[in-house]
């Protein structure tokens, strides 16, 4: 899929904020073990979708570089680090909205960027 700069900053500039707000969150209600969580969900996720974009094209794919070498490893150093760390409830709940979370950028991602 190919977005256009604008497009593409635009959607990094939200995903950044998105971030930011959701540490701020995790701060202010105490729930900083769960937001981690939940990233570590989304960067590993981010970075085997990289990653399987090249295998499948037989090509080298945009941040193929960095999800092999720094966001597939941060990703599962942070869900294995924090995996006693909580409730085995939580862990999986914390998984499945970091997936939800991709799901949701892949399908705006495909639709070229546009929300609607």
């Amino acid at each position: 899929m190919h977005l256009s700069p604008a497009r593409f900053l635009a959607a990094q500039s939200i995903g950044f904020i998105l971030v930011t707000l959701g540490v701020i969150l995790a701060r202010q209600f105490n729930f900083p073990q769960t937001m981690l969580l939940i990233l570590g969900t989304i960067v590993l996720v981010n970075g085997l979708t990289h990653s399987f974009t090249s295998l499948t094209t037989h090509g080298y794919g945009p941040g193929l570089y960095s999800s092999v070498f720094i966001w597939i490893p941060l990703g599962l150093i942070t869900l294995l680090g924090f995996k006693r760390g909580v409730s085995r409830r939580r862990y999986w709940l914390c998984i499945g909205i970091g997936v939800g979370a991709n799901v949701i950028v892949g399908v705006i991602t495909m639709r070229g960027g546009r929300l609607i």
